[in-house]
């Protein structure tokens, strides 16, 4: 006789992913201060998989459902988004501290390896995508699952 294993409940985490960028942000609207625009970004991401936690956790959701790809793509494509707007928009404090390099390239350097980051980043939303098409259309599709 086979068992299956419990599911394990991603709630708590969801439910901090949710309250930890609303919190901020609601403090910061209480003080009249703004953050400048990238962060916004990131906490959206913050929140989108959060919210994708706490529906898998109360509904039962499968993780390869394409509903879960497609959260999994807004959160990737919204880290791809942050790291290009901080690699374009941010001008003070790259370096790289190579000491074989001129400051100059050093900083190319790190703004580089930032963008690649963002690239990566697109790359796994577009690949999530697919894979929601792929569910959705009940296509098989042999590449990356859910852990």
């Amino acid at each position: 006789m086979r068992t299956t294993p419990p599911r394990k409940s991603d709630l708590l985490g969801g439910l901090i992913l949710c309250a930890f960028p609303a919190t901020i942000l609601i403090a910061m609207r209480l003080n009249g201060a703004r953050l400048p625009m990238p962060w916004p970004i990131l906490f959206a991401v913050f929140f989108v998989y959060g919210i994708r936690s706490v529906m898998t956790s109360l509904f039962g959701l499968d993780l390869e459902s394409a509903a879960s790809w497609v959260a999994d793509a807004a959160a990737a494509a919204g880290f791809a988004v942050f790291a290009f707007w901080i690699a374009w928009y941010e001008t003070q404090g790259w370096e790289a501290d190579l000491p074989f390099l001129p400051s100059s390239w050093n900083q190319s350097l790190a703004r580089v390896l930032f963008t690649c980051g963002g690239l990566i980043a697109a790359l796994v939303a577009v690949r999530c995508l697919r894979k929601a098409f792929n569910q959705y259309r009940n296509k098989p599709d042999d590449g990356i699952r859910h852990v």
